[in-house]
């Protein structure tokens, strides 16, 4: 015998997937918000001949915004973000 119902099954997935979609908007806003960041860092690189050349420069800033370190991850006080945190934290 399963542990849930199946209507409750249900409701589960429905909000998996509502979840996923707070998420993904979540992270959307903050990649959008980063890009232009990150080509900044990349194209300062290039001019200041930091690294070798264009495309090491482009890995080395991949991840800028990512958590690294001590250093926490960027842009998750967009408003998109903290409507995804309270989901999560209240789901049941």
């Amino acid at each position: 015998m399963p542990a849930t119902s199946p209507s409750r099954a249900g409701e589960d997935s429905a909000g998996e997937t509502n979840q996923a979609q707070l998420d993904a908007q979540c992270e959307l806003a903050r990649a959008i918000k980063l890009a232009p960041e990150r080509a900044r860092y990349i194209d300062e690189c290039v001019a200041k001949k930091h690294k070798q050349d264009r495309s090491v420069c482009e890995r080395f800033y991949a991840d800028h915004g990512a958590q690294s370190g001590n250093r926490a991850p960027l842009y998750y006080d967009l408003p998109e973000c903290p409507h995804a945190f309270d989901a999560r934290r209240n789901a049941p």
